[in-house]
C-alpha cells in the first residue's frame, strides 16, 4: 500500500511539472520569445518598459500586437536602445525583424555607440525581414541601439541577443526539467516493484 501511494505522488509530481512545463512554452506567442536564451526584455514591445525611446505602434506587426517606430520621418524617435547584462569577450548574434526601411529609409544599427551595421530593404514592397549582425561584449553590460540620422524611418519588432560563445553555461530548459523529472519517477517505480519481487521470492 505505502509503495503504491509513493508510486502514484511521484507520477503525479513528474505530470504536473510536464505540463506546467508545457504550460510556459505557450506562454510567449512572439518570435523572439521562443528564442531559447535571448537576453533581450521587452524583445517585441508588448510593454513600454526596458527599453528608451520606445514609441510603441500596432499599425506594422512581425508577431504580438505591438512593434516599435524609429525615426523623425513619421513623428517617432530618431533612436531606441536597451542596455543588457554580457559578458566580456563573448561573442553574440543580434537579430531584428523590419518593415518600412524602403525607398531611401535606413536605419542605423549600433553596439555600445558603434555602428555594426545598417536595415535597408531598398526598393520593394513593405514586408517584414530579418537582419542579423555578429556582436562581441566588451564589459558586463552592452547597449543596443537602433537609429537614424535623417529623415529616415521604419518599423523594428523581435529583437533577440543570443550568447554564441561555445565555452558558455547553458541552462537546462523547464521541459529539460520536467523529462528527468519523468526519468527518475520511472526508475524508482522499476525498482520498487523489484524490490517487492525479492521480497516475494524470499518469502517462499
Amino acid at each position: 500500500m505505502r509503495n503504491g501511494w509513493i508510486n502514484r505522488t511521484l507520477l503525479a509530481g513528474a505530470s504536473g511539472l510536464a505540463i506546467m512545463a508545457a504550460s510556459g512554452a505557450r506562454a510567449d506567442s512572439t518570435v523572439c520569445g521562443a528564442v531559447a536564451g535571448n537576453l533581450v526584455q521587452n524583445c517585441s514591445f508588448e510593454t513600454t518598459d526596458s527599453w528608451s525611446g520606445l514609441y510603441q505602434s500596432s499599425n506594422q506587426v512581425n508577431s504580438g500586437a505591438n512593434s516599435a517606430g524609429v525615426g523623425s520621418g513619421d513623428g517617432f524617435p530618431d533612436s531606441l536602445s536597451q542596455t543588457v547584462a554580457t559578458t566580456a569577450g563573448d561573442t553574440y548574434d543580434l537579430t531584428a525583424w523590419a518593415t518600412y526601411w524602403i525607398w531611401g529609409n535606413t536605419g542605423t544599427v549600433e553596439w555600445n555607440g558603434v555602428a555594426v551595421g545598417t536595415i535597408d530593404q531598398g526598393q520593394s514592397n513593405p514586408s517584414w525581414d530579418k537582419f542579423s549582425w555578429s556582436v562581441t561584449a566588451t564589459g558586463a553590460t552592452s547597449v543596443i541601439s537602433f537609429s537614424v540620422s535623417d529623415t529616415s524611418y521604419g518599423y523594428i519588432d523581435d529583437v533577440s541577443l543570443v550568447d554564441t560563445t561555445p565555452s558558455a553555461p547553458a541552462a537546462p530548459e523547464p521541459a529539460t526539467w520536467a523529462l528527468m523529472a519523468l526519468g527518475f519517477a520511472g526508475v524508482g517505480t522499476l525498482g520498487l516493484r523489484k524490490s517487492r519481487k525479492l521480497a516475494r521470492a524470499a518469502a517462499v
